[in-house]
């Protein structure tokens, strides 16, 4: 599975494991306050040993919660409650703020417990209001070994916008020494990034017998927008994109 094998660098001292209610989500854990993002941790999630951390974040509609669930159905052993991420049927976003489910290691089988975080869609907020998108960008950047940017088929200007930002932002996490210790515990400051393609169909023929990864490569080497391309590979050391 190639999350399992993006995850397989977690770092994190292992502790003893306690038994922990279950499931664990997925529950909202970053709510909106008024134009504020505000996190309430659950006080039952609390527990040892290290946690790797998955954040799917991106357009909006395109199923990052469908493919939350799907995941945490994949990677959980038989037997296992499977924890299911809330999705809209209709046009409009379902997700507000980010929800997260914790799976054990021991309902997964993975060396560490695994923390899947859904984001609300990055173009639901106000468009008149930056400051919310900001705070929305920076909400998927806090923990993740992992960050997820899905969107629907073609990587445009707004797409890079998205990846640009979360590129500093994570460079603003690496450059506070204070938060950096900190955060050391979760995992590297500099995550593996996955770019997922929902659809694939307007992207193959132009690829002339490459595959996905190679088309993001393609774009970030293209003329434009040389600061926020250089900045998204400086950050996001390792990146791949996949198409489901």
């Amino acid at each position: 599975c190639g999350l399992r094998h993006a995850l397989a660098d977690v770092a994190g001292a292992e502790t003893q494991r306690q038994p922990v209610p279950r499931p664990l989500g997925p529950k909202p854990l970053v709510f909106w306050r008024s134009e504020e993002l505000s996190l309430e941790v659950p006080h039952d999630w609390v527990f040892n040993g290290p946690i790797g951390t998955v954040c799917v974040a991106g357009d909006d509609r395109v199923g990052k919660s469908t493919l939350l669930s799907l995941w945490a159905k994949n990677l959980s052993v038989e037997g296992f409650e499977i924890p299911e991420f809330p999705a809209g049927h209709t046009l409009q976003s379902h997700t507000k703020g980010l929800w997260s489910a914790l799976l054990r290691a021991e309902d997964t089988h993975l060396p560490f417990h695994l923390n899947l975080c859904d984001s609300q869609g990055l173009k639901t907020t106000s468009s008149s209001s930056q400051l919310q998108q900001w705070r929305l960008h920076a909400a998927n950047v806090l923990v993740p070994q992992v960050l997820v940017y899905m969107f629907k088929d073609v990587l445009n200007l707004d797409q890079l916008r998205d990846l640009a930002r979360f590129a500093h932002l994570f460079q603003k996490l690496g450059n506070n020494s204070q938060r950096s210790e900190q955060l050391q515990r979760f995992g590297r400051l500099s995550p593996h990034l996955i770019v997922l393609v929902r659809d694939d169909s307007n992207l193959m023929n132009g690829l002339n017998g490459g595959n996905i990864s190679s088309h993001l490569d393609q774009v970030l080497d293209s003329p434009g927008f040389e600061e926020d391309k250089n900045l998204i590979r400086q950050v996001f050391r390792t990146h791949e994109a996949l198409s489901l």
